[in-house]
């Protein structure tokens, strides 16, 4: 039925519903006619200030909201009825009373309108007098009219601000989520609609042409305003949640109602998601080429605004960043800034738009890492089973970061992408993707006891977190794998804030939901990878590509088996069909013309039955060809040597060449050739390195220590020797960074000069960037020993064992052996060394050291220009390698380019770790007996052997016999000086 409906004085036809026992409701299009009010449960009559918003607003202009307010319009402002602003003042600050300000006699008329204005509403009020008095400042707008503001600033330093948060921008974006439509309302004024309190007035007073005023409202510029209008607004929407309010005075051209897109704080939020903001976007395409560092900064700052829409934002803007690095002060904007210039207002214009945070659906983390840097994406499966990016973030790693292993930075990328999106991921289970397949393990319950220490304290704060690890390849994991490899600078990083926050608070108030929380679940996979892994079968993944890094003890996926699927395979293997035929009816006396199929089974032909349809080899089960596989991985599924698994097959079955099966196995084994004992590769012969053509030309680094009984600032020892004349440095430090390192080292060549090539062993402080910055400014070419092989440097380690003696023997004297090494030193380069024949001194200086010694006797005439060093040296080394290469039985390698090696671990590998590497390839022989892998690092020979053949057989494993000469031995005999003395 139709009937009119009166309400407070207005009356609204309407249509109603006729039911039995039913509760009288009255539809929203009339309470929006007749201006309804409802608080706390109670109709209110109508106010002029607050009224609700009509479904088709922007459908019938002007809409009955407008009407009721344009109805009631008054040039008054509206005002807080509930709601007086107190502001609180530090007592200890001196109030300030400030002079006039003289104003051009062009805007005295317009100050006084706007103050009679101002007193007209109860805006201000005047006064006499007042311990503070500010003065105002008068601003002319683009209208022609003027905008009056008063310089609060020496007030503001008294203000006592109140803690109220202010919105967030994520917050205020997460409640667009799911809307379609848009409106939006602004209020005119809106301070002065809050009222100040009496007390707090006399703050606010300022001065004019025409006298004295204070506010009664609160006035723009006082330093609590915000928080003070957020607190009136939070109270007065209190209780009425999706209710849009507005204030008497709309403001029709900044008011929308019902629109399918809306700019909101500098973006443009829709349906589909979040675009930057058309009109700010077209002010950066329109923007002209920077002319001073000052406008390229603005321009950067702008761009960092939406850099959340830039994939490779860092490496777009770089070379407008080079820019601001010049270190002239002439600005200079290159053509390649230019090129980046146009490049990002391409990049802005066709920007796509970020889908916003939606609570409800699952939400996905993909991470990756460079060498250089890290990315992440956020992304969120839509209700068309689409993946959508919500966030982008990426950061670059710092210099101790890049030193990181493999593993730990995809860890490192893991965990930090999941702590900068905390707010979004707490409480909700998630899926971490990662294109480490280590990670699966190390991040998990799993890895428990077998991450090293770094990536465990990383997982221990992953722990408050419910989420899933899955392995992505990077090819599948492309724009994670970008945003690692174009990283934001660590400095500025990316704006990684997704378009909208959910609306939850930081402070965790309640645990994560539980595992099977329908909204907690992530989608379905229907994929064969996702059904073959259905089960809780551990899979084994591969090591990481760093032979080095010890990431996981990975296990052998294995899988049980019934006495269903035996009876299964039995009964479908027609092999046993044909023996179980053969059997029963009775074996032919010979051989010949028998079938090839059971022939392999007729010298055993006497030891075979049938029992219930399985055929026996005596007690032993004859087992289907189907089952071998599954069977030897459990009987090695503890990795026991090849005898022990043989033997726990052998005890219930049996099958043809069973043991060559098993052996087979467990050469393609990772987890025993890693960790086999029995396979230690053999050393090359020795190399023996060519002399120099004189002094100081090629020298030798290393560093001694920590010596755990020396004095804190002598806890380490760098070493240098000269190749040529063996003349040793030695200084002890505090510490043994690359920057102690490098000043050693031009405090040594400050006194020798710079030598033309340094060999150092692989230690962090000789692989950094500063170390090789270092040489390259000086010309100095590094040569690094292969990894653990200090042989490849042996001129340093020699003489790293003399000196470690000498400490140790000033120690047990106790005596200070920092004093004895200064000793030690002297005596060193003053004895005539082993392999040249004269001292190091005088092959350095061209003259023998004067010593104790040497005061004895004159000093002969220096010969060292007549004598044959190189001969001697030359002799010395050949017995020296006979020597050598006899004691340690050593062979050319016999290693091809190509040859698939594994690499023996350092001898102090912890236990449980493997020893030998995963298989790796021969890429190219650099040396008689050094080989780069497919790694690209470089090993000696004696650090590898030769990965076996999986299908190699019994008959393959027969060595042949090793030619084992005896020891060389010289006959001893004592020397003649030692005739004249006693023993």
């Amino acid at each position: 039925m139709s009937a009119d409906v009166s309400l407070h004085g207005r009356t609204a036809p309407g249509t109603f519903f006729i039911v039995e026992n039913g509760t009288p409701l009255l539809g929203r299009d009339l309470m929006t006619v007749l201006c309804v009010r409802i608080a706390n449960n109670r109709v209110l009559p109508p106010d002029t200030s607050t009224s609700a918003l009509p479904p088709d607003a922007s459908a019938s202009p002007p809409t009955p909201v407008l009407q009721c307010t344009a109805a009631s319009s008054t040039p008054t402002f509206g005002c807080a009825k509930s709601f007086v602003h107190r502001v609180k003042v530090d007592a200890s600050v001196t109030p300030v009373h400030q002079k006039l300000c003289r104003l051009p006699l062009s805007v005295t008329g317009a100050v006084s309108d706007e103050l009679k204005r101002l007193l007209a509403a109860g805006v201000i009020e005047p006064i006499d007098a007042s311990a503070w008095v500010s003065p105002i400042v008068v601003i002319q707008k683009k209208s022609g009219k003027i905008r009056m503001c008063v310089d609060l600033r020496e007030p503001n330093k008294a203000v006592i601000i109140d803690a109220f948060p202010l919105p967030h921008m994520d917050k205020l974006l997460s409640s667009l989520q799911g809307s379609t439509v848009f409106s939006s309302i602004d209020l005119a004024n809106a301070y002065y609609q809050v009222p100040l309190s009496e007390e707090s007035r006399d703050l606010t007073a300022f001065i004019t042409h025409d006298g004295l005023f204070r506010f009664c409202r609160v006035p723009y510029g006082l330093a609590s305003a915000p928080s003070a209008f957020q607190k009136m607004m939070s109270i007065v929407l209190a209780d009425l949640p999706g209710v849009e309010s507005y204030i008497d005075g709309l403001n029709d051209d900044k008011c929308r109602f019902s629109e399918t897109s809306l700019p909101f704080l500098g973006h443009t939020v829709s349906a589909d998601g979040l675009l930057p903001d058309a009109v700010r976007i077209q002010a950066v395409v329109d923007a002209p080429a920077p002319t001073d560092a000052t406008t390229l900064r603005s321009f950067l700052g702008l761009l960092s605004w939406y850099s959340k829409f830039l994939h490779n934002h860092a490496t777009v803007v770089e070379p407008m960043r080079v820019c601001l690095r010049q270190t002239d002060s002439a600005f200079e904007w290159t053509d390649e800034a230019q090129a980046s210039f146009e490049t990002v207002k391409q990049m802005l214009v066709n920007s796509q738009a970020l889908a916003l945070f939606d609570p409800s659906r699952h939400t996905i983390i993909s991470t990756d890492a460079s060498d250089y840097g890290l990315g992440a994406v956020m992304s969120q499966v839509g209700p068309d089973n689409v993946e959508r990016t919500v966030a982008f973030a990426s950061r670059t790693l710092s210099a101790a970061e890049r030193k990181y292993a493999v593993v730990e930075k995809e860890a490192l990328a893991c965990v930090w992408a999941v702590e900068r999106w905390r707010i979004y991921l707490w409480g909700r289970r998630f899926t971490l993707k990662t294109d480490h397949q280590a990670l699966t393990t190390l991040l998990t319950t799993k890895g428990v006891g077998r991450a090293g220490l770094r990536v465990a304290r990383w997982s221990a704060r992953l722990m408050p977190y419910t989420y899933d690890v899955i392995y992505r390849p990077g090819s599948e994991n492309a724009p994670a794998d970008c945003m690692s490899r174009l990283p934001l600078p660590a400095a500025s990083l990316a704006d990684d804030s997704p378009a909208a926050a959910p609306p939850a608070d930081d402070s965790p108030a309640a645990a994560p939901p539980a595992d099977d929380s329908p909204a907690a679940a992530p989608p379905a996979d229907d994929s064969p990878a996702a059904a073959s892994l259905a089960d809780d079968t551990p899979v084994a993944a591969p090591p990481a590509d760093d032979d080095a890094e010890y990431v996981a003890l990975l296990t052998t996926a294995h899988q049980s088996l019934s006495a269903a699927d035996l009876d299964s395979a039995c009964a479908s293997c027609p092999e046993l069909a044909m023996l179980r035929t053969i059997i029963t009816c009775g074996w032919p006396p010979s051989p010949k013309g028998l079938d090839p199929v059971p022939l392999p089974y007729y010298p055993l032909h006497l030891e075979l039955s049938v029992k219930d349809n399985f055929v026996f080899r005596g007690s032993r089960l004859l087992v289907p060809v189907v089952l071998h596989p599954a069977l030897i991985s459990i009987a090695h599924e503890s990795h026991q040597g090849v005898v022990r698994t043989k033997q726990r097959l052998r005890e219930l079955y049996w099958w043809p060449k069973m043991d060559a099966q098993v052996l087979g196995a467990i050469r393609a084994c990772h987890l025993c050739q890693s960790n086999d004992k029995t396979a230690n590769p053999r050393p090359g012969p020795l190399q023996p390195v060519p002399l120099p053509e004189g002094p100081w030309q090629k020298v030798a680094m290393d560093i001694v220590g920590p010596f755990d009984t020396a004095a804190a600032a002598c806890r380490y020892a760098i070493t240098m020797t000269d190749y040529y004349s063996k003349w040793p440095e030695v200084a002890f430090t505090r510490d043994i960074t690359t920057d102690t390192v490098l000043a050693f080292m031009s405090s040594v060549f400050s006194r020798h000069g710079n030598p033309l090539n340094v060999v150092t062993d692989n230690g962090v402080q000789f692989t950094s960037a500063s170390f090789a910055s270092f040489l390259k400014d000086r010309q100095i070419s590094h040569n690094r020993s292969s990894l653990y092989y200090p042989a490849a440097n042996g001129a340093i380690e020699r003489f790293n064992r003399v000196l470690k003696q000498t400490i140790q023997l000033a120690i047990q004297q106790h005596q200070p052996w920092k004093p004895a090494v200064v000793d030690f030193l002297q005596v060193y380069r003053a004895t005539p060394h082993a392999t040249t024949g004269l001292s190091p001194f005088k092959l350095l200086h061209g003259r023998p050291m004067r010593t104790k010694l040497t005061l004895l006797t004159p000093a002969p005439e220096c010969t060292a220009a007549k004598m044959d060093i190189r001969h001697r040296v030359s002799q010395q080394q050949r017995k020296m390698k006979a020597y050598t290469d006899a004691k340690r039985g050593a062979r050319p390698p016999a290693f091809q380019k190509g040859d698939r090696v594994r690499v023996r671990k350092p001898l102090h590998v912890p236990k449980g770790h493997q020893r030998f590497s995963a298989p790796l390839t021969i890429r190219e022989k650099v040396g008689d007996s050094t080989y780069i892998l497919s790694n690209g690092k470089t090993w000696n020979a004696s650090h590898l052997t030769v990965f076996p053949d999986t299908a190699t057989t019994d008959e393959d494993t027969v060595e042949s016999p090793v030619d084992r000469s005896p020891r060389p031995r010289r006959n001893s005999c004592q020397p003649g000086w030692l005739r004249d003395y006693a023993t």
